[in-house]
């Protein structure tokens, strides 16, 4: 059940996962339920697509220990940041 934010409970939080995934099995389990609960805008030509509210599933060729240094996957973290703020 997804909990829309509001402002008693102003914190949005998102999943972005990859498949297949080398750390997390089964990749499935990653999705959280209550996720978004803001309008979210990826960025053109991202390789990123949301499966459900919230939940993202990044696309790009990436193993899970190098996600912090995928750039794409920097700028939609960065979109994520932002997505407050439009």
């Amino acid at each position: 059940m997804a909990i829309p934010s509001d402002r008693l409970r102003d914190i949005p939080y998102f999943t972005v996962r990859i498949e297949p995934d080398d750390w997390i099995k089964p990749e499935s389990s990653a999705p959280l339920d209550g996720s978004g609960g803001v309008r979210v805008k990826v960025p053109w030509g991202m390789s990123v697509k949301e499966t459900t509210p919230g939940n993202f599933l990044f696309t790009a060729k990436a193993r899970h220990g190098l996600l912090p240094e995928h750039p794409d996957l920097i700028r939609f973290v960065v979109s994520l940041l932002n997505s407050r703020d439009t």
